[in-house]
């Protein structure tokens, strides 16, 4: 299969992107994860660049005019549902300000274009992760999907000189309510991956159903024979979509005309007939 120009950048783009060091805290993929990450990189169309599959942790309030990430110090990073007895031997060690957070899964995957990355998002709606966008870069060459989840906590639990703010009993009770919160994130994540197979799938067979053909200098469409019956042939005959001028198709195949003041309409139209 000939590439597009486009595609090809993509593609190096992606080898690129791949032999790239993890510089996360941690240096690899979070478990919980991992067969998300590989089937979204086993796509052509697809490569992720950042992710985390949601976590709990007690790290240190940043300073003020301080950077909000350089220089914390970290008691506890857990990617997996914790005890509050954890939290307070972490805290026992405290000499500043230190807050309990649940960080929600995020993932940002660069797609080759946004009909791919529309792909991603409904899969993301559908799952719960409903404050997932699309952003675009520089002269729209790069196209983001951001898949997020609205459902964070964050907790001051000791002083500037590290003592506790809170009662244990307070403290057990944030813990369970972030490990509530991290279960719901974890379910959520196995419902996307599956909700992403699915979208996938069903973008294949669409694509699968429609074959570009050149004819007479204007690029036409095929619609796959399984999906067309008699019926369907008399109405996309009676609102004129059907070009009999190219004979070198298969007899129980439509090709629909391309009419350039009609084409997003016309288009819009076999979508439905033929979903």
């Amino acid at each position: 299969m000939d590439l597009s120009s486009e595609h090809k950048r993509f593609i190096a783009w992606k080898l690129n992107t791949t032999k790239k060091q993890d510089l996360s805290k941690k240096g690899s993929i979070d478990k919980p994860v991992r067969n998300l990450i590989k089937l979204i990189n086993d796509e052509d169309s697809f490569y992720t660049t950042s992710s985390c599959s949601g976590r709990i942790i007690v790290v240190s309030v940043p300073q003020e005019n301080a950077s909000a990430k350089q220089n914390l110090e970290w008691l506890l990073n857990a990617h997996e549902v914790t005890t509050a007895e954890d939290v307070l031997t972490c805290l026992s060690k405290a000499s500043q300000s230190f807050k309990l957070k649940f960080e929600p899964f995020i993932l940002h995957v660069k797609c080759l274009s946004v009909e791919n990355a529309q792909v991603l998002q409904k899969a993301a709606f559908s799952s719960g992760f409903k404050n997932s966008g699309i952003t675009f870069g520089h002269q729209g060459k790069h196209i983001m999907c951001a898949v997020r989840a609205p459902s964070s906590l964050e907790v001051p639990l000791t002083g500037i000189d590290g003592t506790k703010l809170v009662s244990d009993e307070y403290i057990q009770y944030i813990v369970s309510l972030a490990n509530e919160k991290l279960v719901m994130n974890l379910n959520r994540i196995e419902r996307f991956e599956q909700d992403l197979k699915q979208c996938l799938a069903a973008s294949r067979s669409k694509n699968n159903s429609r074959k570009r053909f050149q004819a007479g200098g204007k690029s036409k469409m095929i619609v796959a024979s399984g999906n067309v019956t008699d019926s369907d042939k008399g109405i996309l005959t009676s609102h004129n979509l059907v070009d009999t001028t190219v004979s070198s198709l298969e007899s129980k195949d439509v090709l629909i005309k391309e009419v350039e003041e009609q084409f997003d309409e016309c288009m819009d139209y076999c979508d439905v007939l033929f979903s």
